[in-house]
């Protein structure tokens, strides 16, 4: 991979041209001053209050370091700057507009970061989406938020399938090389692509060189994020560039990220904690590394990895770090010596696993972050001292500065301490709302009654209670929704996936576990009279509409569902006879 060198300060682009917005945002007219104070950006590296000029400041004062390392290539924050703006310059050709969503469908990689600071560059939205996904889940993802733009590969394209042609909203692709096929003949494979659009191949980027200015400002959204829905259909959560950066300057002070970090980018974009290892390593000058994915499956390898490459802060779910444990990788003396801090978040750490973590790498600094995809992280606690007992919980901490978090009760008052209830959550990193969801977003973005961190508060449906000190505790969810592998699960997706089977008559899925970690996800089915329903069956409808990590690992045939005195089915019940 070859990217030209910039050998000299790299020009900070402001975009000039001003476009109409279509639906980028929700409800923004409520917003107030003190929030938009509150998620600027305004450090001395030069930023004002976008993800991109993030990079554009360090650009500027060290355009030789190294940005961004993938699979032995590595790219400088000059040549990333330039890159981006050579794709921000395509966009505009193609008419994309301020506003639009772009996708991202293509695996972590150097090409993958160009395309988040090209779209936000152009000032649209990068929609990054799970290439493990079924297509049909993907084109619906798609076709949801009208994507206008795709980067991707032959390889992703091609297995969307002709469906692909039908998305009237794409009028512009950037295939970007493709690592499993290449030479003329891969690139020779027509494309099932809507008529009249606009193609380019990455190696061509370098035909832009500048691109006109577009106003983009702290509100304007910077991604969509999809998350499980309840109703079968997914929720696309949107970001804003304030929203996001509010984070990202509490986390980078927090965490005291500098040039001389080498931050793990293990999680894939489409995931909430990829933000932090990617626009937090930015802001400070640090270098990202992006974790192949596939040694997630190999401890060993990835804790030679880690050494390898001298990695000072990790980020990633509890269950990446406990399989370091339970595999012996960490066996010795001295092992991952170059990590000084240590971040988990999107599952519940189990106990034993944590305290063996702690034995064997004593030296860093170790954290757990919580906060869903609405709010991003809302509180944090530092492990200092672990509780006994296996069966403890890790308590989830406090407020992050700047951020204002407490329990309610079912009547809306505030719980008194050692009281549990929904916590909620206010502050400047909270979510625009749901894509073109309105009510699902009255739901759970509600009117603040005072403060100045916000003029809305974020109902999180956790389950929670906060002691004598201010220390939360993490109880569960509210709602049927659970974390597995740190992705989250709403557990009515997959009942109305399976429940539109025509023989099946009635499911319920149930997520079976201890200490809240989920084991195993169990769909428990009534099948029609007189039908031969299999499993392969079922296994075949989850396949074509969920990605693998939501298929259940056992599906269970009943004659009947017990239900309570509601009429409801009793899964309460359904959960004591599978455990």
């Amino acid at each position: 991979m070859s990217f030209s060198h910039i050998g000299g300060l790299v020009l900070c682009f402001r975009m000039r041209q001003s476009y109409c917005l279509e639906n980028p945002r929700l409800d923004l007219q409520r917003r107030s001053a003190c929030r938009q104070n509150l998620g600027s950006d305004k450090h001395p590296e030069g930023a004002s209050g976008l993800l991109h000029e993030l990079l554009s400041a360090k650009a500027s004062i060290q355009p030789g370091r190294p940005a961004i390392r993938c699979r032995g290539n590595e790219i400088s924050y000059g040549e990333l700057e330039e890159t981006s703006s050579q794709l921000a310059s395509f966009l505009i050709d193609a008419g994309i507009r301020r506003g639009d969503r772009v996708g991202i469908l293509l695996e972590k990689s150097i090409e993958s970061v160009v395309s988040v600071f090209g779209i936000l560059k152009r000032g649209a939205s990068y929609v990054p989406l799970d290439r493990f996904s079924p297509p049909k889940r993907i084109l619906s993802l798609m076709r949801d938020c009208g994507i206008s733009a795709l980067v991707s590969n032959r390889a992703h394209l091609q297995r969307l399938g002709s469906e692909l042609e039908h998305l009237s909203s794409l009028r512009a692709v950037v295939l970007a090389p493709n690592p499993s096929v290449s030479g003329p003949t891969a690139a020779e494979v027509s494309l099932p692509l809507p008529g009249q659009t606009a193609t380019l191949k990455w190696p061509d980027l370098s035909a832009f060189k500048e691109a006109p200015s577009s106003r983009v400002d702290g509100q304007d959204l910077a991604y969509i994020l999809y998350t499980s829905g309840s109703t079968g259909v997914p929720k696309g959560v949107t970001i804003s560039h304030g929203a996001c950066l509010a984070f990202v300057k509490w986390a980078g002070t927090r965490f005291q990220v500098s040039a001389n970090d080498r931050l793990a980018s293990h999680a894939p974009l489409h995931f909430d904690l990829s933000t932090f290892d990617l626009f937090a390593a930015i802001r400070s000058g640090a270098v990202s590394i992006v974790v192949p994915r596939e040694l997630s499956a190999f401890p060993m390898e990835l804790c030679d990895f880690v050494e390898r490459e001298q990695i000072t802060i990790w980020y990633s779910v509890p269950s990446v770090l406990a399989s370091l444990v339970t595999s012996g990788a960490l066996a010795g003396t001295g092992r991952l010596a170059s990590l000084r801090t240590i971040l988990f978040a999107g599952e519940v750490f189990p106990m034993k696993h944590l305290r063996s973590l702690h034995q064997l790498v004593p030296r860093p600094e170790l954290f757990n972050l919580f906060g869903p995809t609405e709010t991003n992280v809302c509180t944090y606690y530092q492990v200092r001292e672990l509780p006994q007992g296996d069966s403890k919980r890790l308590p989830i901490g406090k407020a992050c500065e700047g951020t204002e978090v407490w329990i309610q009760r079912n009547d809306g008052s505030k719980a008194s301490p050692g009281e549990s209830g929904e916590l909620v959550v206010q502050g400047p990193s909270l979510m625009d709302g749901y894509w073109k969801r309105p009510a699902k977003t009255a739901e759970v973005l509600v009117p603040a009654d005072s403060g100045c961190t916000g003029d809305r508060v974020c109902r999180t449906g956790d389950w929670a209670e906060m002691d004598a000190t201010g220390i939360l505790s993490f109880l569960g969810r509210r709602d049927e929704m659970v974390k597995r592998r740190g992705y989250r699960i709403e557990l009515g997706e997959l009942e109305a996936i399976l429940g539109a089977h025509p023989d099946v008559f009635e499911v319920a899925v149930i997520a079976v576990g201890e200490d809240d970690v989920v084991d195993s996800i169990r769909a428990i089915v009534v099948r029609r009279p007189d039908c031969s329903l299999e499993t392969n069956k079922l296994e075949e409808a989850c396949r074509d509409h969920l990605p693998p990590f939501m298929i259940p690992d056992c599906f269970e045939f009943r004659n009947h569902l017990p239900h309570t005195a509601t009429g409801k089915v009793d899964k309460a019940r359904l959960r004591r006879e599978c455990s």
